[in-house]
């Protein structure tokens, strides 16, 4: 797209947020500290009470000044991904980037990103450089070793200046990210697109509520447009954890979920062979025997039977979770 080599690039930050009205204050706050400002920012809120709509009236005179057109939108549906989809259709900007309400950019993150597709004019999708990574669990000797067992059973783990989906479905992370990367896969929380591109592939809306694995849209984006994506590591974000409660389901609802949210990706994105269903299995396995190493007995017992019958349920049923009929309790 030449707009990216332009004075004509429109910028778009799509924001939803969910009765987090404190981090995302932090949020906004950090993307008025621009270096490149953008030129709209859309909130999509999903929330309960009015404390957010109240907190976007507050800043509307600091955007205005900024010359940032602050847009706010509620919606009634409770899906981050049907969140996303809305801002989207919304946005002005030939260049949206979402963003998740407890994430706080470098004051430099749209410039990089932005230099990202000036410099690679097949890119469709930018990630910044997310910490603490996906999935991160430190650098202890523990961590580790953890994730050279994650690793050999094919979960999700972190790899030096590699992004890629795994034979089991999971993804590998690039951690430590050096320099700037092509992926197979990029979270949309802290990812730029070429809005125009979206149109073709947008964000799976049958993944509700809490939209496990979202960021399998983006492998179809690169299956249809192999090397369009690119991680960063010089757009930083930081993950406000601290300040926000992650805002998922717990127990057997989080569990069921996982398994058929993965279960659907995996037969409708990766297009499994026999490959793919021995490492599947294999990942489960892998599963099983981290979390008898390193959970309590208790809680071992507890989540080791969500797990099963959760995806003893979707690998029964599959059919009805390859047309995304999950059957949510």
């Amino acid at each position: 797209m030449n707009e990216t080599e332009t004075n004509e690039v429109i910028i778009s930050f799509v924001i939803p947020t969910l009765n987090r009205p404190n981090p995302l204050e932090k949020a906004l706050q950090s993307i008025f500290r621009q270096t490149k400002l953008p030129d709209e920012i859309i909130i999509v809120d999903q929330s309960d009470d009015s404390k957010t709509q109240n907190l976007i009236k507050k800043k509307l005179q600091i955007s205005l000044k900024k010359g940032i057109s602050l847009r706010y939108m509620w919606e009634e549906i409770k899906s981050i991904n049907h969140a996303r989809n809305l801002g989207l259709h919304a946005a002005t900007g030939n260049i949206v980037l979402f963003l998740d309400d407890d994430m706080i950019v470098d004051e430099h993150y749209v410039s990089e990103i932005l230099k990202v597709f000036r410099n690679n004019p097949s890119a469709i999708g930018v990630q910044g450089c997310l910490f603490p990574p996906p999935y991160w669990q430190g650098l202890s000797t523990k961590a580790i070793l953890l994730n050279y067992l994650h690793r050999i059973f094919l979960l999700t783990h972190w790899e030096r200046n590699k992004q890629r989906v795994l034979l089991s479905g999971d993804i590998a992370v690039a951690y430590p990210l050096t320099r700037t990367i092509k992926a197979t896969i990029i979270y949309p929380c802290v990812s730029a697109f070429k809005r125009e591109m979206l149109k073709e592939t947008q964000l799976d809306e049958n993944l509700k509520g809490y939209s496990w694995q979202e960021e399998y849209f983006t492998l179809k984006l690169s299956q249809s447009y192999p090397h369009s994506l690119f991680v960063t590591p010089f757009a930083r974000v930081v993950h406000d954890r601290v300040l926000s409660p992650a805002g998922r389901p717990a127990g057997k609802q989080l569990a069921h979920i996982i398994a058929a949210y993965e279960v659907y990706n995996f037969v409708n994105c990766l297009g499994p062979s026999l490959k793919n269903w021995i490492a599947l299995f294999w990942k489960l396995l892998g599963r099983i025997i981290i979390g008898a190493l390193d959970l309590p007995q208790k809680e071992l017992r507890t989540r080791l039977l969500y797990t099963l019958q959760s995806y003893s349920w979707a690998l029964g049923n599959l059919g009805e979770v390859r047309n995304a009929r999950f059957n949510h309790r």
